[in-house]
């Protein structure tokens, strides 16, 4: 890499700090007064696979002092070339060789790199990987060719044949984890005609894969109105591994009837007969996102507006000096054994940061974070700082440099909590009426006391072998207690009839079938239930006055035929990308979107107000995503797209009124002329793009 000589920008209103720019290069964050170049590249590295680097050469030399005093032993005092730690990214495993070819050093020179040459080794052998199409732009990865995914083993993968064409299916949706009931009744509520249902034929899929349940009362051969189904049900998660899904809690399970015999629970014997286990391994989850984090020290999102490593919700972003605090919920814990916490933090500034922990008011552990690290740390924790009950956990960002009055954001330190889990060795205690473990601590069968039921009648499942426990050991005049027979390393998840949820809703599904390459368009409004006639008002529009083959399509459709049922803005793109290479010939050309998105469409933050009618992607919003979908370029678009972001269908009707008579009107003088509008960062930007314009204009 040979670098360029760079230029020094003083400060300006705009701007009040210097700023090192070297073409080709990024501008870092403001540190002490000076923002310093920087060049990321990203390399995948499949699991299996090392990637290491050595420094071949690298030459310096000083060009000159800047008037700031930046704190001696600061991390950026030197030129230098680091690595990232691995980080997951959509599904594909990432690392960052960035090279920062300027430094600051104390006493305000600068040392800039003039060469870097630097070898990359990628080792090992790569795991059980597939291809998944295009990568996504924002990577930009240096060797694509290695951009793979994990496939899962053949158990997992997703039964492309599920839903069979002409049975009728009910969309169960359902925001939390738990045993679940829907009964005879609550289909005939849903609009289905049950007593032509055969129980035994019951059918419940979820991602494709069916999914065990118990049909009580389905041994007559009859649906009747006291008969029930009963399957286990979680919230929707973030495919790419996170624990919250951006778009959606709803995760939807296709329950049929009609065919074969459906997959149920197997009945086993757990009455209890090995020595008892007074503490099982429990795993609690803790978190919320309250605040949107665009990512770190990357003006990637300036040129493209795809999403960028890390940048997601996040629980609290918080400067030295601030402090979360929130109360969690225990059962009693084992004295003897420590508890786990594992932490997702970020640092998120140029200088380091630290959080203190506390719990229940006693200091529990110091985390350090270095300049914009990324980690998932795990430590242990003495039981004695919990209590069964409620507890107080406390997170504190200390400062690491006190700054004084005249000087008070000498250092910027800010961190990031995401969240934390628990894994701690307690008793089986429900908590609202419900249980949930796995235990790791055992080897062998054992007996377990669950503790603490509101009522005398449980359902327990061991999740890993499709099994509902009978020969339950029942005590205690309420609260009950319960014991049985259970395995290490299976999932038990216990409820009382009283906790046992019923879904958020359930709808008929109405069969689309825009897969089909039967289908043809040049023209295809995307929309939502709520804005049907203004869309066949303005593809109507469409076809009568240009002649295009046109059709709207209701992004519920697309939720149910490209993702399941689930709502994400993939299955639009997966929907554009079907249509554009399978329909009918000449592929569509016009795409418009009709209906307001929102940036937050799970109301996170308590100011947010927008409907989330059609999803946008990105952020600033962009629906290029939609239609970029070359192998060439995931940047450049196949089809053109827009959006009538109304936010009512009123709105809806306003603008396209006004579209039909923008297009009725006569060619005017004014239909010939141009306003050109340009901006920038600063006034070196002002300028080039100014001449930019210019050019177009000549």
């Amino acid at each position: 890499l040979e670098i360029p000589p760079p230029r020094v920008v003083s400060p300006s209103e705009i701007e009040s700090y210097y700023k090192v720019e070297i073409p080709g290069f990024l501008a870092g964050a403001p540190v002490e007064g000076v923002s310093l170049p920087y060049r990321k590249w990203v390399f995948a590295v499949p699991r299996g696979m090392t990637l290491a680097y050595r420094v071949l050469a690298f030459k310096s030399e000083s060009m000159g002092s800047l008037p700031v005093s930046p704190t001696a032993g600061k991390p950026n005092a030197e030129p230098k070339v680091t690595i990232s730690k691995p980080y997951v990214i959509d599904g594909y495993r990432l690392i960052d060789l960035e090279v920062i070819p300027a430094g600051l050093r104390p006493n305000g020179n600068i040392r800039l790199a003039t060469k870097v040459q630097v070898e990359v080794i990628l080792s090992g052998v790569k795991g059980r990987f597939g291809r998944s199409g295009s990568v996504p732009s924002y990577m930009n990865m240096v060797n694509p060719e290695f951009a793979w995914r994990e496939i899962p083993s053949p158990s997992l993968q997703k039964v492309s044949s599920w839903y069979r064409t002409g049975q009728t299916y009910v969309k169960i949706y359902v925001n939390k984890m738990g045993i679940y009931r829907v009964s005879a009744s609550d289909l005939e509520a849903a609009g289905v005609t049950t007593n032509s249902i055969d129980p035994r034929t019951l059918q419940l899929f979820n991602r494709g894969v069916e999914q065990p349940v118990v049909v009580r009362g389905e041994n007559d051969g009859s649906f009747d109105p006291g008969d029930a189904l009963l399957f286990f049900g979680d919230m929707n998660h973030d495919p790419g591994g996170r624990f919250f899904d951006m778009w959606s809690d709803e995760n939807v399970y296709w329950l049929t009837w009609g065919g074969e015999r459906g997959k149920r629970f197997q009945e086993t014997d757990a009455a209890p007969r090995s020595s008892r286990s007074d503490y099982v391994t429990r795993t609690f989850h803790f978190e919320e996102d309250h605040e949107y984090h665009l990512g770190d020290h990357d003006d990637t999102d300036e040129r493209n507006s795809d999403y960028l490593p890390f940048e997601t919700w996040v629980w609290k972003r918080m400067l030295k000096g601030d402090s979360l605090v929130t109360k969690i919920t225990l059962p009693e814990l084992d004295p003897s054994r420590a508890v786990q916490m594992r932490v997702n933090l970020q640092g998120s500034s140029r200088d380091p940061s630290q959080l203190k922990l506390f719990i229940n008011g006693d200091s529990a552990a110091t985390f350090l974070l270095d300049s914009y690290e990324k980690t998932e740390r795990v430590v242990d924790l003495p039981a004695s700082l919990f209590k069964p009950g409620e507890n107080i956990v406390r997170w504190y960002a200390e400062p690491r440099v006190i700054c004084p009055p005249e000087d008070p954001t000498c250092t910027i330190e800010r961190s990031i909590l995401d969240w934390f889990d628990l894994v701690i060795s307690a008793r089986a205690d429900a908590q609202g009426g419900s249980c949930k473990f796995r235990d790791t601590l055992n080897t062998t069968p054992f007996s377990v006391l669950a503790r603490g039921f509101p009522d005398s009648s449980l359902v327990i499942f061991n999740l890993d072998d499709e099994r509902i426990l009978t020969g339950l050991s029942l005590s205690g005049l309420g609260p009950y207690d319960v014991g049985f027979e259970a395995e290490p390393q299976k999932t038990y998840y216990a409820a009382s009839e009283s906790a046992i949820r019923i879904p958020v809703r359930l709808t008929v599904d109405k069969p689309s079938s825009w897969k089909s390459p039967d289908h043809g368009a040049d023209y295809i409004v995307i929309t939502h239930a709520a804005y049907k006639a203004q869309a066949e008002r303005l593809a109507d529009y469409r076809a009568s006055h240009d002649g295009f083959r046109t059709v709207v399509v209701d992004v519920e459709d697309l939720y149910d035929e490209f993702n399941d049922g689930i709502k994400h803005p993939v299955a639009i793109r997966r929907f554009l990308e079907s249509a554009y290479h399978n329909w009918q010939k000449p592929a569509p050309s016009f795409v418009v979107l009709l209906g307001d998105a929102s940036w937050d469409p799970k109301y996170n933050m308590p100011t947010s107000n927008r409907v989330d009618y059609v999803p946008s992607w990105g952020r600033p919003a962009d629906d290029n995503y939609y239609v970029a979908f070359n192998d060439t370029s995931t940047f450049v678009p196949v089809m053109n797209i827009g959006r009538i972001p109304a936010e009512n269908p009123g709105m809806a009707e306003d603008v396209i009124d006004k579209v039909i008579a923008y297009e009725a009107q006569e060619p005017m003088p004014y239909h010939q002329r141009v306003m050109f509008l340009n901006g920038g960062k600063n006034k070196y930007e002002h300028s080039l793009f100014r001449s930019i314009s210019e050019a177009l204009i000549r």
